[in-house]
């Protein structure tokens, strides 16, 4: 995330007629529900930053191919013709609760109108959230936020570590601790109407997507050669040690790699590596920027969509095995000409800069 992009992510810009009369239908068409404001957990720990530390989504409309911003409202008007408002952790009201939309269909009621509306659509793998502010009648009034999304259909579980917001946006990236026991840093898709209801130490049911600003097909052979000495050190200790041990690490593994010993001090020779097979999940390391992520992976699902006047693949895309048992699989958006779509396969390794959403939209109660 650079820049903010004009009109998107500020609530500087009240809301048209035509895009308004699409939120109300959309709104009419949704669940009820019932709004309640809760604290976040004082055991999170929660960041609040600028939103120019957080920064826009320039880039992320330029990954699917929306460079130009005077396109962005024609696609946003777009995605109201086919949407559904979300309500994350938000409590439903009872099926059989007298509260119903008015008779306008304007609003849901009673509502509470200081929590926006989170909109996305169409209805599609690739869609537009859009977070919309309401006056004191529950009517929408400014454009708060829009930016692309997927809509998952790849579930975790895990638990909130830390949470960095803008406040003036209602945005934030989670710090997100997975059952498979990886962790993750996911800009939060349904912040604006989540973040009230987090709580610590509480295990939450959650997808992961990603939009890809460019993907490699990364070699069938790239060999590295490690010369450096520590590195040098612990893998040859390491080997030497397993290999004494029929391959069972033994339980003081890290202090007998310290004070290994090559026999007659001999030099250490270098080690070639193939990074062509590696998994990798590298997070944006600048405050704000965590989201921003680079990934090597192998592809184990691969699907065509066509949206917005362009073409996509979907990736479904194994980025780490730190749990060789359930590994990280991620699904990737990567906008690409229908030419080239077969340069990329199911088997095939990639690598390149992604951006990492997720979304919470239970408690895990099991």
């Amino acid at each position: 995330m650079n820049q903010p992009l004009p009109n998107t992510n500020e609530s500087s810009k009240p809301m048209t007629t035509a895009t308004a009369d699409g939120l109300n239908q959309v709104v009419s068409q949704s669940a009820r529900s019932g709004i309640t404001e809760s604290s976040v957990s004082s055991s999170i720990d929660c960041l609040e930053i600028d939103c120019a530390t957080l920064g826009g989504h320039v880039q992320h409309w330029a990954a699917i191919g929306t460079e130009n911003p005077d396109a962005i409202p024609e696609v946003l008007q777009l995605s109201l013709t086919d949407a559904d408002i979300q309500f994350g952790l938000l409590p439903h009201i009872p099926e059989n609760h007298s509260s119903s939309p008015n008779p306008q269909g304007d609003a849901i009621s009673p509502p509470d109108t200081s929590v926006p509306w989170v909109i996305t659509g169409p209805q599609t793998s690739l869609q537009i959230t859009q977070i919309i502010q309401r006056d004191h009648k529950g009517h929408p009034t400014q454009l708060m936020s829009a930016f692309p999304s997927l809509d998952s259909q790849t579930h975790y579980l895990g638990t909130i570590q830390r949470i960095i917001r803008c406040k003036e946006t209602q945005e934030g990236i989670l710090t997100l601790q997975l059952n498979n026991g990886v962790t993750v840093h996911a800009f939060d898709g349904l912040h604006a109407i989540n973040y009230p209801h987090y709580q610590a130490n509480t295990v939450y049911q959650l997808v992961l997507g990603a939009i890809a600003y460019e993907l490699e097909r990364v070699g069938d052979s790239e060999v590295i050669e490690v010369t450096d000495p520590a590195a040098l050190h612990h893998h040859h200790a390491m080997t030497a040690i397993l290999a004494e041990h029929n391959g069972v690490a033994p339980a003081d593994m890290n202090e007998r790699i310290q004070h290994w010993k090559p026999e007659n001090n001999q030099p250490l020779p270098p080690v070639s590596v193939n990074i062509a097979k590696m998994v990798a999940y590298l997070y944006g390391d600048q405050l704000g920027q965590e989201d921003e992520a680079w990934i090597q992976g192998e592809i184990i699902g691969k699907r065509a969509l066509d949206a917005f006047d362009h073409h996509y693949l979907i990736l479904d895309t194994v980025v780490s095995r730190e749990n060789p048992d359930q590994p990280l699989v991620i699904p990737i958006v990567l906008k690409v000409d229908k030419s080239m779509e077969n340069r990329v396969e199911v088997g095939d390794f990639v690598r390149g800069n992604i951006w990492l959403q997720g979304a919470i939209h239970g408690i895990n109660k099991h």
